[in-house]
């Protein structure tokens, strides 16, 4: 199973920060095997849940992160899925 990487906003009640560090754990917990894949956790300040899917870009720092949240998935599926 592939795991796209996590584009956590800076606050988000359907994603705790406990329910953020035992993701973290598990896949950390899978290096070294054959269920590991290369993952990435980054904080985009100043979001809220949903930021990456339904921006408001008339904020800049909304547009900013949606836009490295973006970048983040593509390059993440060009690297882990290249074939």
């Amino acid at each position: 199973m592939l795991i796209q990487p996590n584009t956590s906003p800076s606050e988000d009640v359907f994603f705790s920060d406990s329910a953020k560090a035992r993701a973290e754990a598990e896949f950390a917990g899978r290096k070294g095997t054959a269920r590991f894949v290369e993952y990435e956790f980054k904080v985009y300040d100043g979001t809220t849940h949903g930021f990456a899917c339904r921006p408001n870009l008339a904020y800049p720092e909304i547009e900013k992160a949606y836009r490295g949240a973006l970048e983040q998935s593509a390059f993440w599926f060009e690297r882990t899925l290249a074939t």
